[in-house]
């Protein structure tokens, strides 16, 4: 099936600096869409909004903290002079390693603020004007694998994941009136920057990063997840399982608990040995 062209629509995309945020920037680009390229990180838009530019598409880029819900209506308001918005990308996250006890308070909002308030705000100050202009929109928001199931070892951002993904079930409900669809992608591993930035919660943070790191090296392409994510904006999919790993968790999840407990709790074994952040 050939691929839908986004030409003179509108993509607003949070956490588009690099990884998995690049990839959308860059896919919707060749589409042919005019890209909003929101990150933290401001020296990191540039590089990606070049890459867009020169297949042709028009770039706006802007620093944003998705963790201040009334910079991103300020964004919102600007992006609305310039024209309506079609696909909004909730893609901005951090993440947290450590066990639930030995996570700082600090580390806690961090990650929640990032996490599940980003996405919340984004979607306040944005769904209001997708809603309005009545043409096909799209949410699409970044959970993770570990949305299916309590992970051990990274607990706070896997419960920002749970939220994410109970979110975006809620706006499918509250928005099934609409000609907005609501699509969350849980990927498994994805080498991405996301583990530079993490906190880690133990004695030893950049041996536990550097164990850590192990899970991702043989993860897949951003480029996949973004695949996977047009692929379910064509079939209006809402939870979007990315990798083998995320449909295996899912299946877990369904199982009853007298089989799915044991397996979770062996899991997060070899999960401390791999990656040692339990230590």
């Amino acid at each position: 099936m050939p691929e839908q062209s986004w030409t003179g629509r509108r993509v607003v995309i949070t956490g588009a600096g690099s990884g998995i945020g690049r990839a959308f920037a860059l896919k919707f680009a060749r589409l042919g869409a005019d890209l909003v390229l929101c990150d933290i990180a401001e020296d990191r838009l540039e590089p990606v909004a070049v890459e867009a530019r020169s297949v042709g598409s028009t770039v706006h880029t802007f620093a944003v903290d998705v963790r201040d819900a009334a910079a991103m209506r300020e964004l919102a308001a600007t992006v609305s002079d310039h024209g309506p918005v079609h696909v909004l990308v909730n893609n901005a996250g951090v993440a947290t390693a450590g066990r639930v006890l030995d996570t700082p308070p600090e580390d806690w909002k961090w990650v929640v603020d990032v996490n599940l308030h980003g996405v919340v705000h984004g979607c306040q100050a944005f769904l209001p004007g997708m809603i309005a202009h009545g043409d096909e929109a799209h949410v699409i928001n970044l959970a993770s694998a570990s949305a299916y199931i309590g992970s051990p070892g990274i607990g706070a951002y896997s419960v920002t994941k749970h939220g994410v993904l109970g979110l975006s079930e809620v706006l499918d409900a509250e928005l099934q009136a609409t000609a907005v669809q609501v699509h969350v992608l849980c990927p498994g591993f994805v080498p991405t920057r996301i583990l530079d930035d993490a906190r880690i919660a133990s004695a030893t943070p950049e041996r536990d990063r550097k164990r850590a790191s192990r899970l991702f090296k043989n993860g897949r392409s951003p480029d996949q997840v973004v695949q996977a994510a047009l692929s379910a904006m064509r079939s209006g999919r809402l939870v979007v399982s990315v990798f083998p790993e995320a449909h295996a968790l899912r299946l877990l999840r369904a199982l009853p608990e007298v089989v799915s407990r044991p397996i979770r709790r062996a899991m997060a074994r070899r999960a401390q040995r791999i990656a040692g952040v339990m230590s």
